[in-house]
């Protein structure tokens, strides 16, 4: 009877604990947002099929070929990516109109800690070519999204997180994350290592009012004016621009490394002041 008591206690009572129903949680959920992510990257695929080139658009951020965000990448991104023509499943509107469906459905029942577990879950088997997952970073990517790991230098190790970054830095790739950043105005933390770009900072900088910490480091494509709109309405700072972001007020910490970039492209020095002045308390580690 002890024996049968202690069997029992063994594998019945450690699943009483929070930390063993939040891992089942975790992994089911995941495991159903992965699977609706198959089924709808499956239809999105044939539906990219049947579309035309110039279908390919997000009504509000566009990707910016300007001068501004001009950098070549670095050698070891992979060009496949880039020189593809045909109309990508995330850009089709069954993809786009399922993740807004799952995304907000998540929003509403899970808290914001769950959703960032599930995002960095899912980040630490970041993989465009594995059926789901592109469902499931834009889906995580919501409003009650506290802390956010897009890629860091570390991924750098393997080739499936290379193959993840050359996603990420392509045409659809951009158009995709610059969309998740745009629903994630409840960040505090985000990491876009290597992979930021002038066009990311300005998204971050009208949807991200929250945010304390800021990582882009070894970002070549970030420029002068990507740190100017992290710093919001200036004056003058807004000529040639649409529109002026209205800035991160908030932020603590902002981790970037211009030294990284050639002399010619690096931030200028003027600027590196101007931003401490405007974020007295931040901590610029660069």
């Amino acid at each position: 009877s002890s024996g049968i008591n202690a069997e029992y206690m063994e594998t019945t009572i450690p699943n009483l604990f929070p930390n063993k129903l939040l891992d089942g949680c975790l992994t089911k959920v995941q495991e159903m947002v992965r699977e609706t992510g198959k089924r709808v990257e499956e239809k999105s695929e044939k539906e990219a099929r049947n579309c035309s080139e110039s279908d390919e658009s997000y009504p509000d951020y566009g990707y910016s070929q300007s001068p501004l965000s001009s950098h070549s990448w670095p050698s070891w991104m992979d060009e496949s990516y880039k020189s593809s023509s045909t109309l990508h499943l995330t850009c089709t509107d069954t993809f786009k109109d399922a993740t807004k469906i799952c995304r907000e459905f998540l929003s509403t029942f899970l808290a914001g800690p769950v959703l960032d577990s599930l995002s960095e879950s899912a980040r630490q088997v970041a993989n465009p070519v594995n059926p789901g997952h592109l469902f499931c970073f834009s889906v995580f990517c919501g409003d009650r999204l506290g802390r956010l790991i897009v890629h860091l230098h570390a991924d750098l190790i393997s080739s499936r997180n290379k193959s993840w970054a050359s996603f990420l830095t392509s045409k659809a790739g951009t158009k995709l994350t610059l969309s998740c950043l745009s629903q994630c105005n409840g960040l505090n933390s985000l990491y876009i290592q290597h992979i930021a770009t002038n066009d990311m900072l300005h998204v971050i900088s009208n949807t991200c009012q929250r945010l304390t910490i800021l990582d882009i480091s070894y970002s070549s494509k970030v420029t002068d004016i990507g740190l100017v709109h992290l710093c919001g309405m200036l004056s003058g700072a807004a000529r040639g621009i649409d529109k002026a972001p209205i800035g991160c007020k908030y932020l603590r910490e902002l981790y970037f490394n211009p030294q990284n970039q050639p002399l010619s492209e690096q931030i200028m020095p003027q600027v590196i002041p101007a931003f401490c002045a405007i974020f007295p308390c931040s901590k610029l580690w660069t």
